[in-house]
């Protein structure tokens, strides 16, 4: 069968409003207080009711009064009393371009939009904000094969098909709408239509945008999703307005969200910073000249999906190359892994290396795969990191070298 692009539909097509439609609180009532537990940096949790939040910091009212607490000095906000909605079945993982999980009972969409059912919430995203869409329960061995496909480099949306045999095959192609339990996709100048009962899931293209919003807090619901945002507020409406950090805007009623995560939003990855110099190593000699920068060097791989646990986007190296960033301000340290991971069997050693202004901060020769070595590295605001990969052979058959969650803490 042919290949393509995705964009799921699956749910009702009534009209939505800018982000999303959201729990009802009536304007003109005051709304119920959300008992929360705050667990700060550097004292002692404690009890309280959430007031507001904004883009600076969080007002909590105690037994003494209202406190406010700059959102640097937050560690964690846990939401102690929830609404208790019954789980629906939401068979579907809508993965972001950010890594923000959203687990969805009906999507529908085309090339422009994708509208998501999770919860009681329909939110409204554009397409290209999308990463994949798993669309059932996988084993191990299809898990593997689902991840080595959404952290590929595409050029077109990947249909993937579940044959009956298990085995996971992509086809390439253009996805024209969904609708009915089914993808309408463009395929050698025909559309055909896939029943979802046949896939696997939807890998989308989309042009990774290198340099994202700092990541400000990690907001988990009910409804076991996770929502990387760059900023967040709260409203007169019993809602968190969310920024995330693919740039999209979305709003979560008070009543069903489980946590806010404020600990990461004080690191950066180096994979979704803006090189201010790239360079890749020519390792054939092709009689046309072809776009090795989009071929080879450093590229994004984005965040494997993992239930429960964060993870963020790594640099992959194919072949040799260096990438160079600049230190944003407030940042203090880098830390990460680097590992030698090729395609196949076949592989040669390679040189890796971190420098900071010019000088060497790490050194070492990759030789075995599956060995990941860590590092945590002091840096400075305006300095220039430049990750090097040097392979030995002139033609590095397989080579790749994975920068594990490159990142930079404050």
């Amino acid at each position: 069968m042919p290949g393509f692009v995705a964009i799921v539909q699956f749910f009702g097509t009534a009209p939505i409003h800018a982000g999303l439609l959201l729990g009802l609180a009536w304007p003109w009532q005051r709304p119920e207080p959300a008992a929360v537990e705050v667990i700060p940096a550097g004292r002692a949790p404690f009890t309280a009711e959430l007031e507001s939040i904004d883009q600076q910091q969080a007002v909590f009212k105690t037994a003494e009064g209202l406190e406010p607490v700059a959102l640097a000095d937050l560690r964690t906000v846990r939401f102690t009393s929830p609404l208790a909605a019954d789980q629906p079945d939401q068979p579907f993982r809508l993965t972001l371009i950010d890594g923000t999980q959203i687990h969805v009972s009906g999507l529908t969409g085309d090339s422009r939009q994708l509208r998501a059912q999770t919860g009681s919430q329909a939110i409204r995203l554009a397409t290209t904000a999308a990463l994949s869409a798993q669309l059932r329960e996988l084993n191990e061995s299809q898990t593997k094969t689902w991840q080595a496909i959404c952290q590929s480099v595409v050029s077109s949306d990947v249909l993937v098909v579940h044959q009956a045999s298990g085995v996971l095959t992509k086809i390439e192609g253009i996805i024209e709408g969904i609708a009915d339990g089914k993808v309408q996709f463009q395929y050698s100048g025909r559309t055909l239509e896939v029943p979802f009962s046949k896939l696997a899931g939807l890998r989308f293209f989309s042009k990774q945008t290198a340099d994202r919003e700092q990541l400000r807090a990690v907001v988990r619901d009910v409804y076991e999703n996770e929502w990387m945002t760059s900023g967040l507020r709260t409203d007169s409406n019993r809602q968190l307005q969310l920024q995330l950090q693919c740039g999209e805007d979305v709003a979560l009623d008070l009543r069903e969200l489980a946590s806010i995560d404020f600990s990461l939003g004080s690191l950066r990855y180096v994979a979704d910073m803006q090189p201010i110099e790239r360079r890749s190593q020519q390792i054939f000699d092709f009689p046309v000249e072809l776009p090795t920068r989009e071929l080879f060097g450093a590229q994004r791989v984005p965040a494997p999906s993992r239930p429960g646990k964060i993870s963020g986007p790594s640099l992959k190296f194919l072949g040799g190359g260096q990438a160079t960033y600049r230190i944003p301000d407030e940042f203090t340290r880098l830390e990460g892994s680097v590992e030698l991971r090729p395609q196949g069997d076949k592989y040669t050693p390679v040189r890796v290396q971190i420098q900071l202004e010019g000088k060497s901060l790490f050194d070492q020769r990759l030789t075995a795969t599956g060995k990941a070595t860590t590092f945590e590295f002091p840096v400075a605001a305006d300095q220039r990191l430049r990750l090097m990969v040097t392979p030995e052979a002139r033609v590095p058959t397989g080579d790749v070298v994975l920068w594990r969650e490159l990142r930079l803490l404050k």
